[in-house]
């Protein structure tokens, strides 16, 4: 492949000619799968992910290269004219980052969230017709929040006299420059290793007491320890973890925010949350960026919950072991429900005698001043009178003498 930079669609249009049918489909896959990304998440993703041979890896690169400089109208042209090219057979399934095969390019009729009725009778009707399509229902009902998200964005941006088509070049970058790319992710990486100033708590944790200065006895052995503190089991997970899954983990990140930072944020609505908490705006993919560069570095707890097993594998892989914990969470559950209702129960108790007795000890108080003012309006005794004092008198009376 000879790459032309003045008009890299006709340098495409010319290897794709050069290639035979069983060739083209695995070529058509690629850019399929680039396309389909593009279109649906306003992202091309880095197609190195899927290990082709080198002859395929660096077509999947030089696609997705050109794909970052046009527009989904001018992405969705150039394809139509390479189309030209296409067997006329069933394309073949979407490629899709993390996964060998998911999302069908073409398929016959199936289900949607927009044509299913959006049934929730819980009546089997087998609407769903393989693995690929269950995935496929599944990143449509993610994307459900993507309408929530923009809707944010939109009204920020009115708030704050934001122009509609923000000149964002950092964001431009993010998703089209390698090397600027790898920088960000560096920034990602040092955040999630930095753990000098994070606000997860420590675990306190006994240890042996220190012994007496030099020249006098040492403590015993069974002398009581001092208390000291050890970083907690998240600290100590990210603390642990390969730098290449840290690294990895920073890359799918980076694609996370820069899909956040336009609208793309495909959360789940199983929780229902608040617009608030489900979305946060941002005037720039920068502004974002850094949010979340600090969140990292204060936090690992939020890097090891990033972490977390999925719970559909950890399900199949052990479905007993599952059950079983969640049967002991019931438990420990129902004995804290407890402490807290016969906590609640004292502190009730507490605050009703409290409030007694301070009713009483006014009470006790009205009445002694009652009983003190009516005891003054019945005495009628005499009061010893006293003369005023005249200093000018006493001064006379000296002076006479």
């Amino acid at each position: 492949m000879n790459p032309n930079n003045d008009n890299p669609g006709a340098t495409v249009f010319e290897w794709l000619q050069s290639r035979d049918d069983t060739e083209r489909l695995v070529h058509f896959q690629i850019t399929d799968s680039l396309v389909w990304s593009f279109i649906h998440r306003g992202l091309v993703f880095d197609a190195w992910i899927f290990n082709f041979n080198p002859v395929l890896q660096f077509f999947a690169n030089y696609v997705a290269t050109y794909f970052r400089t046009l527009t989904a109208d001018a992405v969705l042209a150039i394809c139509r004219f390479w189309g030209q090219l296409r067997p006329a057979i069933t394309p073949l399934p979407i490629l899709m980052p993390g996964a060998a095969i998911a999302m069908p390019a073409l398929q016959p009729f199936q289900h949607t969230f927009a044509n299913s009725g959006g049934h929730t009778d819980h009546i089997w009707r087998g609407m769903v017709n393989n693995h690929f399509h269950a995935l496929a229902i599944m990143w449509e009902y993610q994307a459900h929040s993507n309408q929530t998200a923009k809707a944010l964005a939109e009204k920020f941006k009115i708030k704050n006299n934001i122009p509609d088509k923000l000149d964002d070049q950092e964001l431009a970058r993010a998703r089209s420059d390698p090397a600027e790319r790898k920088s960000y992710v560096g920034e990602l990486f040092m955040a999630m290793v930095d753990c000098d100033n994070c606000i997860d708590n420590p675990l306190k944790v006994r240890v042996p007491k220190a012994g007496r200065k030099r020249g006098r006895e040492e403590f015993e052995d069974d002398a009581p320890a001092d208390l000291g503190v050890k970083d907690g089991i998240q600290v100590t997970r990210v603390k642990e973890a390969p730098n290449l899954v840290l690294e990895a983990l920073c890359w799918i990140l980076l694609d996370a925010i820069i899909e956040a930072q336009q609208g793309n944020i495909m959360t789940s609505p199983w929780q229902k949350m608040q617009p608030n908490r489900l979305y946060e705006p941002y005037a720039t993919f920068r502004e974002r960026f850094d949010a979340v560069v600090d969140a990292l570095r204060q936090s690992k707890a939020i890097i090891d919950n990033m972490m977390l097993v999925d719970m559909v594998r950890s399900l199949a892989a052990s479905p007993l072991d599952n059950l079983r914990r969640k049967g002991l969470n019931k438990e420990v559950n129902k004995k804290r429900k407890l402490q807290i209702q016969a906590g609640d129960a004292v502190l009730q108790s507490m605050n009703e005698d409290k409030a007694a007795a301070s009713s009483s000890a006014q009470s006790a108080g009205l009445k002694e001043a009652a009983e003190h003012d009516a005891a003054l309006e019945q005495d009628d005794g005499e009061y010893e009178q006293f003369e005023p004092y005249h200093p000018e008198e006493k001064e006379g009376k000296e002076e006479e003498e």
